[in-house]
């Protein structure tokens, strides 16, 4: 069977399907009737009788279809020829990542692309597995995925409020010191204005931690906050020029990589992100350690969502 006989019977079957889901609709309604039915109602029954029937038989077909799928996906996780990366459509892009993403197996293709590198990472990655992990900074220090020790007398009136004037005004009468255990203590409670507050204005910040890691520290942490997220980064951008460019952890991963996550779940707020890290100097076609850049996964997030918000498409 050919591409296009394989197009012409998923387009059968959806059609099957809405008329089934229509039946079911009607036989609702007649089940909701209180009159006396008529002879044109028994005949009706009696058809679908025969419907159940045959769909017994389709039920068989997708047996005997899943097992030879699941030979085939074992059979292609050994090696896909692909010809080159030019003649890799989007539809074919497509069909590599619900093949990866449903055999759970690594795609290999010869050549291999960065496409295909993009594709093996994100089907790995169930929407629960997308955590955060430790974090190892340049200097040595770690990021834990755990919290801190709470700093003593916090000001949490002015903390649990985002307050900026009254954690200054608490600050100084208490004689309190900034600290690197209290910037955790804000980021851990999302205290974006007091951040933006203490980055342009605290120039004690740098000995307590560096722009650099306090920037990556707010893309780990807030992976789903990205208003409160975009206002801290832009004002240690703004107060300390270049940082989003020379950002890395010690294992090569820049700022983009650690925005990366948000390409799987906010897919148009993340392209805006990456284009403002472009204006800051950070190069979208570069590729990551893991052997494809942001630009290659954007793409393969948008054919993504094309093709999963289009029913007739799904293989």
């Amino acid at each position: 069977m050919d591409d296009k006989e394989l197009t012409q019977l998923k387009r059968t079957v959806n059609t099957a399907i809405q008329k089934l889901e229509k039946l079911l609709s009607s036989l609702e309604v007649l089940c909701a009737w209180t009159t006396h039915a008529d002879i044109t109602d028994i005949k009706m029954v009696t058809q679908i009788v025969t419907i159940i029937s045959s769909l017994a038989e389709f039920n068989s077909f997708s047996v005997a279809l899943n097992s030879h799928l699941d030979a085939c996906k074992r059979q292609f996780s050994r090696m896909i020829q692909i010809g080159s990366s030019e003649t890799l459509t989007d539809d074919a892009i497509y069909a590599l990542y619900y093949l990866a993403k449903h055999s759970c197996n690594y795609i290999r293709t010869n050549p291999n692309t960065e496409i295909v590198d993009a594709v093996n990472n994100i089907s790995s990655l169930s929407p629960w597995e997308r955590h955060r992990e430790k974090v190892e900074f340049k200097d040595g220090t770690i990021l834990l995925d755990r919290q801190l020790a709470v700093p003593k007398n916090l000001l949490e009136d002015a903390i649990s409020s985002d307050n900026v004037a009254r954690f200054c005004i608490g600050m100084n009468l208490a004689g309190k010191q900034l600290s690197f255990t209290l910037i955790r203590h804000l980021i851990a409670k999302r205290c974006a204005k007091i951040l933006e507050h203490i980055v342009r204005n605290e120039k004690k910040l740098t000995k307590t931690i560096s722009p650099a890691n306090l920037l990556l520290t707010i893309l780990i942490e807030w992976r789903t906050y990205i208003r409160l997220l975009m206002q801290v980064v832009a004002a240690l951008e703004e107060t300390y020029p270049g940082t989003i460019k020379s950002a890395v952890d010690v294992n090569g991963h820049n700022a983009l990589w650690h925005t990366l996550h948000l390409l799987y779940d906010h897919t148009d707020a993340a392209s805006e992100i990456g284009k403002y890290f472009a204006l800051c100097g950070c190069d979208l076609d570069k590729p990551f350690r893991a052997g494809f850049s942001w630009n290659t996964m954007v793409r393969l997030m948008s054919i993504i969502k094309h093709h999963e918000q289009d029913k007739t498409n799904i293989l």
